[in-house]
């Protein structure tokens, strides 16, 4: 499951049943990055999947809580936030997405 919690308000904005576990979460810009399998961009403010590139393996991550290391799964993923886009290195290769909104 995806949610996001209102701290202000005391409540779920929102909850979406995922096909599949979330894996690592990464935020990126107004979306969050769920990296189980492959990427899928989520919009967080309505929990809606926004894009997904599933010819980019990442892995998986089984859990999005982490507690001695940045990543559950076997991706490495960097965010430049100013120019929209992401890449993911499974340690072989780097591979850069330009995500256009």
């Amino acid at each position: 499951m995806l949610a996001r919690w209102s701290t202000g308000e005391r409540r779920y904005l929102w909850r979406r049943t995922l096909g599949e576990t979330a894996g690592d979460l990464l935020a990126f810009g107004d979306g969050v990055l769920s990296l189980h399998s492959h990427p899928h961009l989520y919009d967080v403010a309505t929990g809606e999947l926004v894009a997904e590139w599933p010819d980019l393996d990442t892995g998986q991550a089984e859990s999005s809580i982490v507690w001695t290391h940045a990543f559950s799964g076997p991706a490495r993923v960097a965010v430049d936030e100013p120019n929209r886009r992401f890449a993911v290195t499974d340690g072989e290769r780097i591979v850069v997405v330009n995500v256009n909104r």
